[in-house]
């Protein structure tokens, strides 16, 4: 039909000059919608104090999470070594643990004739919550020659399996120190969960961590504050801006994360830079982990204990991608850094590849925790490793 607009009948998205005065129209949209995102990002941070985006960056369940960690009804407890370990005598859902915090199945025993394996990590190593106790590594691992002695802690990084080792769990007089680590690099230090991982907001407790001075590890304690009392907030903010690592985080959600669009970008920029092999922040992360290794290796030997690590990947490190192409192989760095370290090293991304299963049967559906499946192959590697000399 033929109309004014268009008088040939035909549609406006065959005519050039609609085309473009529409897609100019479009551009100009944009472009403001995005210069006002930005214009409301930087008056918000110039108007608002810290302490009220501390707010906006936290859970509103937050202080709900504190006190059930502060009055022991979460399933970790303060932890004066490490900031925090699993509840001890507990048993909720798939989580059984003994008297001191270690994970258990029901038919475990501690047989001290056998060889004593101590499990330090996250939660990846723990298991899991969603892993039934007769489905983590710990569980596969046990044998007539082996007793596996599950200290894998939610949200441990390998500086608290340090201090957890040094302070509390030498008295086990393990025979192998098996430590879970991830590629991402360490902060340095992390003392504020959700500084290092905004996702972890129900874990949102402060912790201890060791800062690189000039080739040594040295500690930095815990910031010193009531976390549960915003009057404090100010005061721990300020400790966080001076120690934490990651502090740089939420600088960047204060200054770019509230209003939508910037924070989008933010969040992808944060993404990006963790993977590009260059950055100082990841090269000192990098080294930091080294660091870490190497001094617990020491305190192993020295107790004449041997360290094994087990460096665990996602399922999203299975094969390349574009930004390892873009930012260089992040992975293939941090491989070649545990390489030249010295320690016995098992690479999961290894042991699964070649099992020739589908990923999908290994992994958890977040793609990071692993199945049953995969313990079982991965508990055939450690004892095959174990049972052979140390080097």
């Amino acid at each position: 039909m033929e109309t004014a607009s268009n008088p040939v009948g035909g549609s406006r998205w065959t005519n050039p000059a609609e085309v473009l005065r529409d897609l100019r129209g479009l551009i100009v949209g944009v472009a403001v919608l995005v210069v006002a995102d930005l214009l409301m990002s930087v008056l918000l941070s110039a108007v608002l104090p810290e302490r009220v985006f501390l707010e906006m960056y936290l859970d509103e369940t937050y202080d709900e999470v504190i006190e059930g960690f502060r009055s022991g009804a979460a399933l970790v407890v303060p932890d004066p070594a490490a900031g925090w370990r699993m509840r001890p005598d507990t048993a909720s859902g798939n989580l059984l643990t003994d008297a001191m915090g270690a994970r258990v199945h029901p038919e475990g025993d501690h047989a001290p004739d056998r060889l004593q394996v101590l499990l330090l990590g996250s939660s990846v190593m723990n298991g899991g919550l969603r892993a039934a106790p007769d489905e983590t590594l710990a569980y596969y691992l046990e044998s007539a020659e082996v007793h596996a002695i599950n200290h894998g802690t939610m949200l441990h990084s390998l500086d608290q399996s340090l201090l957890a080792y040094r302070h509390r769990l030498t008295e086990l007089d393990a025979d192998v120190v098996l430590v879970g680590i991830h590629a991402d690099h360490e902060a340095a230090p992390n003392l504020f969960v959700p500084l290092r991982s905004r996702t972890e907001l129900f874990m949102p407790f402060l912790k201890p961590g060791f800062r690189n001075r000039d080739g040594r590890l040295e500690l930095v304690p815990a910031p010193p504050f009531d976390q549960a009392d915003r009057a404090q907030w100010e005061d721990l903010l300020d400790y966080l801006r001076a120690h934490d690592g990651s502090y740089d985080a939420f600088d960047s959600y204060r200054r770019w994360g509230v209003m939508p669009i910037s924070g989008f970008l933010r969040d992808q920029y944060l993404r990006l830079r963790r993977r590009r092999v260059e950055d100082p922040f990841v090269r000192n992360g990098l080294e930091i982990q080294r660091l870490l290794l190497a001094d617990l290796g020491r305190e192993v030997r020295g107790r004449g204990a041997r360290l094994l690590v087990l460096k665990f990947a996602e399922i999203s490190d299975h094969g390349r991608n574009w930004q390892h192409f873009i930012f260089g192989d992040f992975d293939e760095v941090h491989d070649r850094m545990l390489a030249e370290s010295g320690h016995e090293v098992l690479f999961v991304r290894e042991i699964l590849d070649s099992s020739g299963r589908p990923l999908a049967a290994l992994y958890r559906d977040d793609g990071m925790h692993l199945t049953a499946e995969a313990y079982r192959l991965l508990a055939d590697s450690v004892r095959a490793r174990i049972a052979g000399p140390s080097p």
